[in-house]
């Protein structure tokens, strides 16, 4: 193996590391930009159901 090659290896496997690093950080950042809304939403049905639940109770009593 020459010597350009052995550094034509290393930058495409710092580049490929790079690439592996900004995926996985984009992934995280799309993962949590589904799950924070969702779980605002489900907080939010929460309390409704349990507001809910809360007034049906008082009927019944």
């Amino acid at each position: 193996m020459s010597f350009s090659n052995r550094r034509e290896g290393i930058n495409v496997e710092k580049t490929f590391h790079f690439w592996n690093t900004a995926s996985s950080c984009l992934q995280q950042r799309a993962v949590f930009n589904l799950i924070f809304p969702l779980r605002r939403w489900g907080i939010k049905l929460w309390k409704q159901s349990l507001a809910e639940m809360q007034a049906s109770h008082k009927e019944y009593s």
